[in-house]
């Protein structure tokens, strides 16, 4: 199904539940479930929170009603129903609330905007779930809270029944996800998970709406339908699901294998350029130009030695583009800058590509003092190469040329790509290194 047309069906399909809202509380509303994640989200004075795939408003408004200091956002794709909980808005004179409506896909909102993202029982209709874990991610500012509670398959499910079941009714159902599969989709959009608490729900699906049920039930093995307690009446069937309740935290200053920061070699460097800077903003110069212009890029000085990780490529003094974003990154970080890498896919040949394509990284530095992310280059000048720092106007080593069919890929992430740390592990001369994918976005 195209997401257009699950984004469709999810809206059809949740106007109707919402049209029949006694019966859809029935199905979703849990007073302590509620209480729990009004104490797990902790709202403080003066946050600025959005509820992403508010609905009617189970969360939104008791989170508006509860911190009257804070600013709360309902966000969804149910025009009808945000109408309806707007109207209850101005009822009962909630001035910090309001509810905003789009398009399924890109969030109406600027960069680093919110404190707090949470969203119940909302994410497994999204058709990319990456793409929305990146928006949640950009419009979180740094330091910035994720609150996921979102049913899980149960452990033993490993044919999918409960997915089945659930795209019974046609609401746009997509999947359920476990909880190692939150923490990894968060960790690639720079989201640490800092809590969790699991809790479970039991509802009701009507008969009438589960139109294939006897043949889902027969293309899975009885013990995986009995751990969720199916039973059936006349009119209904009830299933029980486990929750996950999940905190994740915005944090582009963790370590990684290849961004390894608490190195002795990394943390001796990191100190001797703070000392030499009057501010954060001159220590994000000093070491953005000390790995440009003291660490040598491998390919120039024809070097086969090939640098895995940060420390390796400061005591190699060289490294290709992919370790010295990971030495930039390692040397903000531990100095409490926020860094992470981005890419662009470039012709090996200066001319054409006719030696075809290399993915070469560079990196994205957050600026706390102007609230916003900047790119920098570190590669490494030489003829025809200017990469400088600036706050004012980006001043990369390598403009993109489309006519070339180059890419500039913006997103950030959080750690060296997967692929890219695994050709490094596996190479012995960094000089031949090729690669012939594509970075996801």
């Amino acid at each position: 199904m195209r997401n257009e047309d699950s984004i469709a069906a999810t809206k059809q399909g949740f106007e109707a539940s919402f049209g029949e809202a006694q019966y859809y509380n029935k199905q979703t509303q849990d007073e302590k479930h509620l209480l729990a994640i009004l104490e797990a989200i902790d709202v403080k004075p003066g946050m600025k929170i959005l509820d992403l795939g508010c609905g009617s408003g189970y969360l939104t408004f008791p989170i508006a009603q509860k911190n009257e200091r804070a600013d709360v956002i309902g966000l969804d794709i149910v025009a009808n129903t945000l109408k309806n909980n707007n109207g209850k808005r101005e009822q009962q004179e909630l001035t910090n609330l309001e509810f905003v409506a789009y398009d399924g896909i890109v969030f109406p909102f600027e960069n680093n905007t919110f404190d707090l993202v949470v969203t119940r029982y909302a994410l497994h209709h999204f058709p990319q779930i990456k793409n929305s874990m990146r928006e949640i991610a950009r419009v979180l500012k740094q330091g910035g809270r994720l609150f996921i509670s979102d049913p899980r398959p149960n452990a033993c499910d490993i044919s999918g029944f409960v997915n089945d079941y659930m795209q019974l009714k046609k609401d746009g159902h997509i999947k359920f996800y476990s909880k190692d599969e939150w923490v990894s989709v968060c960790r690639d959009c720079g989201l640490k998970l800092t809590a969790a608490f699991d809790s479970s729900i039991r509802f009701p699906k009507k008969k009438d709406t589960a139109h294939g049920y006897e043949e889902v039930l027969a293309r899975h093995d009885k013990s995986i339908i009995d751990s969720y307690e199916l039973t059936q009446t006349d009119e209904e069937i009830w299933i029980t699901e486990q929750v996950n309740n999940l905190t994740f935290v915005k944090d582009f200053l963790l370590e990684t294998k290849c961004i390894d920061h608490s190195h002795p070699a990394i943390m001796k460097k990191a100190d001797e350029l703070r000392k030499q800077s009057s501010d954060t903003i001159d220590y994000i110069k000093n070491a953005y130009e000390f790995v440009r212009d003291e660490i040598s890029h491998s390919w120039d000085v024809q070097t086969t030695t090939v640098s895995r990780c940060a420390s390796e490529v400061l005591q190699n003094g060289t490294g290709i583009c992919w370790t010295k974003s990971c030495l930039l990154a390692a040397l903000l970080r531990a100095n409490g800058v926020p860094a992470g890498i981005c890419y662009q896919k470039l012709t090996r040949a200066d001319a054409d590509d006719s030696d075809g394509y290399i993915i070469h990284a560079l990196n994205m530095v957050y600026i706390e003092e102007q609230n916003r992310w900047i790119r920098v280059d570190a590669r490494g000048n030489k003829e025809n190469v200017n990469a400088q720092f600036s706050l004012e106007e980006e001043q990369l080593a390598f403009p993109v040329r489309k006519e070339l069919h180059e890419v500039d890929y913006h997103k950030t992430h959080f750690d060296l790509d997967e692929r890219l740390s695994q050709i490094l592990e596996e190479s012995e001369n960094i000089v031949m290194v090729r690669t012939d994918f594509d970075i996801n976005e």
